[in-house]
């Protein structure tokens, strides 16, 4: 951003000291610090800068902007972030999470969407708890139910790549010809790189987060102060992708092994062929060999899905 510098002195000295004051973070009460950012009385300092009303001296006046400053941010993350505003309840999340957070991280974006982008890796930088492993996936499920609305796409890959029966390209030739190139359009299709939308993320979690933050959804902040957590299930890995629908709404899967660690190596670009032996690679022979004949099908859910790309290049 480029600064006027012929601003006159007193007006940048004034715009400084506002902006000072009012990103100061609010007190447990919600009511302004008694001190301003140079260390005295907020009382005494603000006439220098500020005009009385009728109604409110200076300091009280500033009071004002600082709680809508405050109260606005904090609501943001309070939408952004349902699961863990309900984890901790609204106060607790203000001032264990949220203001810490925003002192570090002030916005810096003209839009409140972006805000609590950092917040799933301050928690885990940050947050002390013994529940900090909880409060960070949280966080980080939160946030991507947010950024998976908004973000762009990839160009699809086509539907009609994969036939029923292997992985055969629909390239419009005569069925005599289809016949003849049908090893080569194979082994076209296989190794054609294939890549993960970036509406699609995948987690790989010690239990159902998903499950749990719908049922914690159902109810309202103030509920969960007075009523016991739904139960966690962590009897077991859970593999999920989480994605935007053709309807432009998010939902989620539950995945076996095998299918997130197919998707996972797409996330990057991969053939098919790179991709199966990735997860060969990674698998024991028994849940290789019993996930193989669904491959296919899987394959054609995703294109249908629209969850694969044929280039990584936004459109």
């Amino acid at each position: 951003m480029q600064l006027d510098r012929n601003v006159p002195h007193a007006l940048k000295m004034s715009q400084q000291w506002f902006a000072g004051v009012i990103t100061q973070s609010i007190d447990a009460h919600s009511q302004i610090s008694s001190l301003a950012p140079s260390g005295n009385p907020i009382e005494s300092e603000a006439p220098h800068f500020i005009a009385p009303s009728p109604t409110l001296l200076p300091h009280q006046r500033m009071q004002i902007y600082n709680q809508q400053y405050w109260w606005r941010l904090l609501s943001s993350l309070h939408d952004n972030f349902p699961l863990v505003t309900r984890l901790f309840g609204y106060y607790d999340f203000n001032h264990t999470i949220a203001i810490p957070f925003l002192l570090q991280h002030p916005p810096k974006h003209w839009s409140l969407g972006v805000l609590g982008a950092d917040l799933p890796q301050w928690i885990r930088l940050n947050y002390t708890g013994e529940d900090r492993g909880l409060v960070a996936d949280a966080a980080a499920v939160d946030w991507e139910y947010d950024r998976l609305f908004t973000v762009g796409s990839y160009p699809p890959l086509r539907a009609a790549l994969f036939a029923q029966n292997g992985f055969q390209a629909n390239l419009e030739e005569s069925d005599r010809d289809q016949a003849d190139n049908s090893q080569a359009t194979e082994s076209a299709a296989l190794q054609q790189k294939i890549y993960l939308q970036p509406y699609v993320e995948l987690f790989d979690l010690d239990y159902d987060i998903f499950d749990f933050r719908w049922k914690f959804l159902q109810s309202p902040v103030e509920h969960w102060i007075e009523n016991d957590f739904p139960e966690l299930v962590s009897q077991k890995r859970h593999y999920f992708a989480l994605y935007r629908t053709l309807k432009n709404n998010i939902g989620w899967k539950e995945l076996s092994w095998a299918e997130h660690r197919l998707l996972k190596a797409f996330q990057t670009g991969a053939s098919v062929e790179d991709a199966c032996a990735a997860m060969e690679e990674g698998a024991d022979p028994e849940i290789f060999q019993a996930a193989v004949p669904h491959i296919a099908v899987w394959f054609q859910e995703w294109v249908v899905r629209n969850w694969l790309a044929a280039s990584p290049t936004m459109v």
